[in-house]
């Protein structure tokens, strides 16, 4: 389905909030990733105190909320 979408053979919608779960899930593995954890509560406390690991996480949705905005075409 996912395949046939971005090859623009379908057309398909979501919701904001299923953007935003998605989003929340692509800043704590980003994080996990960083921190080389398996801890998501460790990426979320870090997230809250430390700006620069924050900037470092959610650069990995930059442009998802771009495209959702469309601000960017897909």
């Amino acid at each position: 389905f996912l395949e046939r979408v971005e090859n623009n053979e379908i057309e398909a919608f979501t919701s904001p909030s299923v953007i935003d779960e998605a989003a929340y899930i692509l800043i704590i593995n980003k994080g996990l990733e960083i921190l080389d954890s398996k801890s998501p509560r460790k990426v979320r406390q870090r997230l809250e105190k430390d700006r620069n690991f924050s900037e470092k996480c959610y650069s990995v949705i930059k442009d998802l909320y771009l495209i959702s905005s469309g601000t960017i075409p897909v």
